[in-house]
């Protein structure tokens, strides 16, 4: 029983840290990225302070590039502008798509994890 009980109790500290993770979420980098000349070991995020005016500005900034938004959530364009509009560190889009893959996907699915457990 006591197994069970530290299995329960290990789930629900993940779902706790799951849904904390979309609201200020630290990137911890494996090894440090350079990319023009900026240096980072973690990238640091608050996806609560970003605002519908920049929900907006990243539909009208995919609009020029001729790209069309079907779903936020689904969109690796829409996350990865969001990840910068949403970083502290000051770093750009490109920046963002220069991490390893296995780091990019992690910080995508922290931004759709952000609107699942908005409120």
């Amino acid at each position: 029983m006591k197994e069970k009980d530290e299995m329960m109790t290990e789930d629900l500290v993940k779902e706790i840290d799951n849904s904390e993770q979309g609201s200020d979420f630290t990137l911890m980098l494996n090894k440090p990225l350079t990319y023009e000349d900026k240096t980072f070991n973690s990238l640091h995020f608050d996806f609560n302070s970003l605002t519908g005016k920049d929900f907006l500005d990243i539909e009208d900034e995919m609009a020029r590039k001729g790209k069309i938004l079907l779903s936020a959530r689904l969109s690796g364009d829409f996350l990865t502008i969001m990840c910068t509009k949403a970083c502290i560190e000051p770093v750009d889009a490109d920046y963002i798509r220069a991490l390893p893959i296995k780091k990019f996907e992690e910080l995508r699915n922290a931004a759709r994890n952000f609107f699942n457990t908005a409120d």
